[in-house]
């Protein structure tokens, strides 16, 4: 449709004859052919949205299948559900606590409304913020590759893949610390550092893992405007220094990606330094002493967590898929069924970003290939995954899940379909025809869906015979 679209335009704008007519230079002719261009344009533009939207309705859908069973806590939400319902009937958490408030507090705002004991709402606000998920990858899609076709095809991914499927049915954090690094990822690619401070502040006021991205993203932002900041400073040789330039260029943006984020992660902390009941007598000093002692033995438990797990996964199997979490699994019933909730991923998107991955470090190191694909998308993409990944592996020796990948899965994505993008661009890297890449990517879509369909048992929980559920779980490693 795009490469139609650009054919009739080039049409409308090289015709012979309109070259030879006189009244070529008329007002009115002349606004005709631009209201025929824009009509062309935002036909195929409310198309493409209304795509975005049915893929985004999809995930929701898939995402609130059979979401209140079970009826009982699911791996970690036994803290996080608890921790919610204290946060909205008392004001604050009780006792120790090892995460930021945000998250608990966003699981418990559904329960607010519909009660305590629903569980419907206990994981309502996961399968929101997942579903957000997929609109933002195709937001973010779009913005690095320039195409519509690419955006929803990698939105598509997002929505059909089991990580992210399993994340935004279960009460654990990952999914709203994901929700808060991808926004804070587009207003980075859309180089506004206020929207980037803001989301920076909130992914951290859910999990401390997120700072490894805002130091990413932060670097990246000033690496990529240090022409404009320091072209002054080249200019006039620090002689002719305009104050406001200097403001406007770095002091502002600066504090938009310092400050910003620093306060609304202490503003994110105020039900403990309010409500806290040992609190209740002391002055804003002494609460906020408290608030640095805790945030000592929150650290502490981290860097010193030494226990194991049946399912523990280092951060290097998370993208081979070697060891998913199962997070719950009942035995047969009555009807000789079983049900079980994994998070198993896509073995299609992530064995492929895998591979998409080493090709964009090979063309990172390979000149050639860079000047097809713009260094500077490759490196953001890399490091972001790196953020997610490199930290588990060298930093901290504790204990890890492999659901904790789900704060990548949108850059693996994104870097399958750029990949994809570049091979269907072949020979020129530039060019491509747009019947041949919606075949393949039908192709690869529908082979995709076939996996996820197989899978999804196993992602939602859904009861099945026990020779069914071998099938499904046909690695060892998986049980």
């Amino acid at each position: 449709m795009e490469q139609l679209i650009q054919e009739r335009l080039a049409d409308l704008n090289n015709l012979k004859f309109i070259k030879n007519l006189k009244f070529i230079k008329n007002l009115e002719f002349t606004k005709k052919i631009n209201e025929i261009k824009l009509l062309l344009i935002s036909k195929t533009t409310n198309k493409n949205f209304l795509f975005a939207g049915l893929i985004t309705l999809f995930g929701l859908v898939i995402r609130l299948i059979n979401i209140s069973n079970p009826t009982s806590y699911i791996f970690d939400e036994t803290y996080y559900i608890k921790d919610a319902k204290h946060l909205i009937t008392n004001g604050a958490e009780e006792g120790f606590f090892v995460h930021p408030e945000l998250g608990k507090l966003i699981i418990g705002l559904p329960m607010r409304i519909g009660g305590l004991d629903n569980t419907f709402c206990w994981r309502l606000s996961a399968a929101i913020f997942g579903t957000i998920c997929i609109a933002l990858t195709i937001a973010a899609a779009k913005k690095m590759l320039n195409s519509w076709i690419f955006a929803n095809f990698a939105g598509f991914l997002m929505c059909i893949d089991g990580v992210g499927i399993v994340l935004s049915r279960v009460s654990l954090l990952d999914i709203f610390v994901t929700t808060f690094v991808l926004s804070a990822f587009i207003f980075l690619l859309y180089n506004k550092p206020i929207g980037l401070g803001i989301f920076c502040g909130l992914a951290l006021s859910v999990k401390w893992s997120a700072l490894w991205f805002i130091i990413v993203f932060v670097i990246y932002y000033f690496l990529v405007n240090r022409q404009t900041i320091f072209q002054h400073f080249n200019a006039n040789k620090l002689i002719n220094l305009k104050k406001n330039i200097i403001q406007k260029n770095f002091l502002k943006p600066l504090g938009q990606l310092s400050l910003l984020p620093i306060l609304i992660y202490i503003f994110s902390w105020l039900p403990y330094l309010i409500y806290r009941p040992e609190l209740q007598n002391e002055n804003i000093f002494a609460r906020l002493y408290k608030l640095i002692d805790f945030h000592k033995q929150i650290y502490n438990f981290h860097a010193n967590l030494a226990s194991t797990h049946g399912y523990q996964s280092a951060a290097w199997q998370w993208i081979p898929m070697t060891r998913p979490t199962a997070m719950y699994y009942n035995g047969a019933d009555s009807g000789g069924k079983v049900s079980e909730i994994i998070s198993l991923g896509n073995l299609f998107i992530w064995w492929g970003g895998g591979i998409a991955l080493f090709f964009l470090i090979f063309s990172w190191l390979n000149r050639n290939l860079r000047t097809r694909i713009e260094l500077k998308r490759i490196s953001l993409l890399l490091f972001s995954v790196a953020a997610g990944i490199l930290p588990w592996l060298i930093l901290y020796k504790r204990i890890t899940f492999q659901f904790y990948s789900i704060i990548i899965l949108p850059f693996i994505i994104i870097s399958f379909v750029l990949v994809l993008h570049y091979l269907l661009s072949l020979p020129d890297g530039e060019n491509i025809n747009t019947r041949k890449a919606m075949a393949w990517l039908s192709i690869i879509a529908i082979i995709a869906l076939a996996i996820s369909i197989y899978f999804y048992p196993v992602w939602a929980g859904l009861p099945i015979t026990y020779e069914h559920w071998k099938n499904i779980i046909f690695f060892r490693e998986w049980i």
